[in-house]
């Protein structure tokens, strides 16, 4: 998904949506530990 969109409303929403998902599963464990 292109999040770096042209149209500065889709790209804050794409932001947030990463955001959201980082900040989730951020609580759920350590995923820096993960190689690949």
């Amino acid at each position: 998904m292109l999040v770096n969109d042209e149209d500065p409303a889709v790209r804050a929403n794409r932001l947030a949506l990463l955001k959201a998902i980082r900040e989730a599963t951020g609580t759920a464990g350590d995923f820096s530990k993960i190689s690949g």
